[in-house]
């Protein structure tokens, strides 16, 4: 058995550290060492302490559980360090939401991409680059395994400040939307008691489904797949013609009328924007709804309800505080808990890579990290996601070839704007945070004259978590 050393910045997430945790201590490999918790909010990580201790209970472990204000202080010797933080958290946020509406921009998400991604990124990218500089102070060699949005921007800003420390970001998207897609499109059925990992990565290539999906995170495609040799993308386009959601036949005339989404779960969707893009391009996106739309302008704009169309609603704020209260009380759930054997760990990628570098061996999983020729047609360096095989002391990226050429220029667009943004951010340059607004592609039905304001309003309404551009 093995003792590891964990520092979580954002400790005190009340939506990360129970998935991340009923992952952690479902690793039997490891049996004790120290969880330090870094997070402003007091009672959130008290309550992640809590959670820990039964936890620790139910799995007969001996972790000991700190919490930390200083970071470098919480990373001395650790072995390994996740980041799941929000500078400014809901209130921030809120600011990136609602602002770019007084512009005419309605977007759903507004976390990754648009303007109220690039404003999050000013926030967050800093802090980033900050931790691996500290980590390379005080764990050089250590894992960082990163959570947090805008991933593109957070990892690249990691990667920016490594020399030693390796760096995986990790998404849900794949992993949450593929298995679905294969069972609907090839009627290829996930066996009972395998995990989506397992089926996605193992099971289906040795059952004779080859497949590639890579691109950006929240922006990647299917764009080969193949049955026992035989190609079958005219399968996925044929249904795509065919299908306006996963399971639900008859949609092929843009012009028809199609009820909307009247689900109060804004998060629930049925694929219509990606078999949409399958329509017209011939390239299905593995990413939920909510993300695809607010990359492409024609899925999200005043003429579909700002994706609405496609069974996409925008998440208010308030909606947002109430699925954090939600998290909470799952939380105190687990704390308050008479018979932890009735707490459901879980699996989670995270914990294959985690079991890898323990053992000494491997596991495959879809990450982000640099581009190092495996997307031959995109550039060096920019972050991209792909399947990786991760090793003890390694990444090792597999080869997804060339992207088509549609969506290559969509990539290709995104990560200009994402790495004008990162300098902006670690700048402290508002010229260079308006350049990046003047390209995001969702902001081209705004008024130019008008996109210099709103990235003055963004700017000071989040100036206390903005150092470097008020200095």
């Amino acid at each position: 058995m093995a003792s590891m050393n964990v520092a979580v910045v954002g400790g005190g997430s009340v939506n990360w550290m129970p998935k991340l945790m009923k992952g952690f201590f479902n690793i039997e490999e490891i049996d004790g060492g120290e969880i330090r918790l870094v997070d402003p909010n007091k009672e959130h990580a008290e309550l992640v302490v809590e959670m820990i201790k039964v936890l620790n209970k139910k799995q007969k472990k001996d972790f000991k559980v700190l919490t930390i204000k200083d970071r470098k202080e919480a990373f001395n010797n650790a072995d390994l360090v996740w980041t799941t933080f929000s500078p400014g958290t809901l209130d921030a946020f809120w600011n990136d939401l609602e602002i770019p509406k007084k512009y005419g921009v309605h977007l759903p998400m507004s976390m990754t991409t648009g303007p109220g991604g690039l404003s999050a990124a000013l926030r967050t990218v800093p802090v980033a680059y900050e931790i691996v500089k500290d980590m390379e102070e005080v764990c050089p060699g250590a894992w960082i395994l990163n959570e947090t949005n805008p991933m593109y921007a957070v990892v690249k800003a990691m990667n920016m400040a490594s020399k030693t420390v390796k760096i995986i970001g990790m998404c849900h998207e794949f992993h949450g939307h593929f298995p679905e897609l294969v069972e609907e499109i090839f009627d290829i059925k996930k066996p009972e008691g395998m995990t989506d990992i397992e089926f996605t990565h193992y099971w289906l290539p040795e059952n004779g489904f080859e497949y590639t999906v890579a691109g950006i995170n929240h922006f990647i495609f299917l764009i080969r797949v193949s049955l026992n040799g035989e190609d079958m993308m005219p399968r996925v386009r044929e249904y795509a013609k065919n299908h306006w959601k996963l399971g639900v036949k008859g949609a092929l005339d843009i012009h028809s009328q199609r009820p909307l989404n009247t689900d109060s779960n804004p998060f629930k969707h049925r694929s219509s924007a990606s078999l949409s893009l399958g329509r017209r391009l011939g390239y299905l996106s593995i990413c939920g709804d909510r993300e695809t739309v607010e990359h492409i302008p024609s899925l999200c704009n005043y003429h579909n309800g700002w994706g609405m169309k496609y069974g996409v609603w925008k998440t208010s704020l308030d909606r947002r505080r109430i699925f954090a209260d939600t998290h909470k009380k799952e939380l105190l759930e687990i704390i308050n808990t008479k018979d932890n054997t009735d707490i459901e760990l879980k699996h989670e990628q995270m914990a294959d890579i985690i079991k890898a570098i323990i053992n000494k061996s491997s596991t495959k999983c879809m990450i982000n990290t640099p581009n190092r020729g495996q997307i031959a047609n995109l550039p060096e360096d920019i972050i991209v996601e792909t399947e990786a095989t991760v090793l003890k002391d390694k990444i090792k990226p597999e080869s997804a070839g060339d992207l088509p050429e549609v969506i290559r220029s969509f990539c290709r667009l995104h990560s200009d704007v994402r790495e004008l943004v990162i300098k902006a951010a670690l700048e402290g340059s508002r010229q260079k945070f308006v350049e990046a607004l003047c390209l995001e592609p969702m902001n081209y039905l705004m008024d130019l004259d008008e996109i210099g304001y709103m990235a003055d309003e963004l700017l000071e309404a989040n100036r206390e978590w903005l150092p470097r551009f008020f200095k």
